[in-house]
């Protein structure tokens, strides 16, 4: 299956006493779930609440249920799976409260949508930015093919009612979804009223074929002119392809088959130059087997590097991903079970920290590491003890007098002054 990076950013309102908003993104670690069902993204807004309802605990119940209905069964097709599970949470929320829901899945290279409600799904490919999708009373569903640089949106109705598309057009432009949120926050941020506010930004990066191309082992025969259909870009896609390993092992081979020629070659022309220089013909194959073994050298040390990055580059990504679900775990668990969200926030924070220790420079990390940080601090301040207030100054007593000793006797408190008796 195709391997994708998704680069992602989000803005969710301020929420009410009648209105929340919320954004969530899933991506399993489980192998079957990952090829089955694929990473989650999914907006959500709930208003119209009545009088002794939570806004946050029901907010938070309905993205438990939605992601129950999606990953809780593997068996069917994953867009087929996703329009039950949208269209089975919104039909639970009960009247006068509403709830809309758009949802976007990332499977290998295909993007399957869901959209239950007013919001809509926005794509922009190659500068050109368009609606691919728009809710309506009933559930709305769409599916593609994503491409490298690929960038899509998710927002709700409130998000759509306060960005103009020239506004939003201007956002996307950067071709950042990190900047683009930073232009468009002061936007949903500065209203006074909010609560349905909410959009989640995301790039295709890092898009990886399943199978490498391999070099060829037969030089190709040029019999006439180059096809024309064959572009410069499709070259260069082909070039890229290459699994770097193998090209390497071939280009071994192909030196030590030009060693053996050359050895050959030169052997025979010594039969007729031993007489006259024997000593030059000994030191050209000399060099030029020193120069073929330098060369083999030095792919041997590019492919071990190669592969080690590789390696390096899979470790990081699968913490990553841990860490990724344990954040999202912990947030639906922090009113729900605060000290399993602790645990949870804390073992993501130890895996991010095994990221940092490959030295790796990623935007992305450090994103992530500063929301992480921000949520773990919510929840470890909610056990901090202030310090505690004054209970009697002996100075109003006696200046300068200090307590060393105290004791209770007949429900009265004697306080000793060693120095000052």
């Amino acid at each position: 299956m195709t391997e994708i990076t998704l680069k992602i950013a989000k803005i969710v309102g301020t929420s009410t006493e009648e209105s929340w908003s919320q954004v969530h993104t899933f991506f399993p670690p489980e192998k079957e779930k990952k090829q089955k069902r694929g990473n989650l993204l999914a907006v959500l807004a709930l208003t119209g609440l009545g009088e002794g309802v939570e806004a946050v605990a029901a907010g938070r119940e309905i993205i438990s249920r939605l992601h129950e209905e999606y990953y809780g069964n593997l068996e069917g097709e994953a867009l087929e799976r996703l329009k039950k599970a949208v269209e089975k949470v919104m039909a639970e929320v009960e009247p006068p409260a509403r709830v809309e829901i758009e949802a976007a899945v990332v499977l290998g290279k295909i993007m399957y949508l869901a959209v239950g409600g007013q919001g809509r799904a926005v794509l922009q490919r190659e500068g050109k930015i368009g609606t691919i999708l728009t809710g309506s009373d009933k559930i709305e569903t769409a599916s593609g093919y994503l491409e490298e640089g690929d960038i899509f949106l998710l927002g709700t109705a409130g998000f759509f009612n306060l960005v103009g598309e020239g506004v939003l057009r201007a956002a996307l432009e950067t071709d950042s979804p990190q900047e683009a949120v930073e232009s468009l926050a002061p936007v949903i941020h500065g209203r006074k009223i909010g609560g349905g506010e909410a959009v989640v930004i995301a790039k295709v990066e890092g898009l990886k074929e399943p199978e490498p191309v391999e070099l060829e082992e037969k030089e190709p025969v040029v019999e006439g002119p180059p096809r024309q259909e064959e572009s410069i870009s499709s070259s260069i896609r082909r070039v890229v392809k290459l699994d770097l390993p193998a090209a390497l092992t071939k280009i071994t081979l192909r030196l030590e088959k030009t060693l053996t020629f050359l050895q050959t070659r030169l052997g025979r022309r010594a039969i007729y130059l031993a007489k006259e220089k024997p000593k030059r013909q000994q030191k050209t194959i000399f060099t030029v087997a020193l120069v073929l073994l330098i060369l083999l050298g030095v792919s041997v040390v590019l492919g071990m590097r190669q592969r080690s990055n590789i390696a390096r580059q899979k470790k990081v990504e699968t913490l990553f991903e841990q860490a990724r679900y344990k954040l999202e775990e912990g947030k639906v668990l922090l009113d729900l079970n605060p000290l399993r969200a602790r645990q949870l926030l804390l073992e993501a924070r130890g895996l991010v920290e095994q990221m940092e220790k490959e030295e790796t420079g990623d935007e992305e990390l450090v994103s992530f590491k500063n929301e992480l940080e921000s949520v773990l601090a919510s929840v470890l301040r909610e056990h901090e003890i202030g310090e505690a207030p004054v209970f009697l100054d002996l100075n109003l007593a006696k200046e300068g007098a200090s307590g060393d000793k105290a004791a209770v006797s007949g429900g009265q408190m004697i306080i000793l002054d060693k120095p000052g008796a």
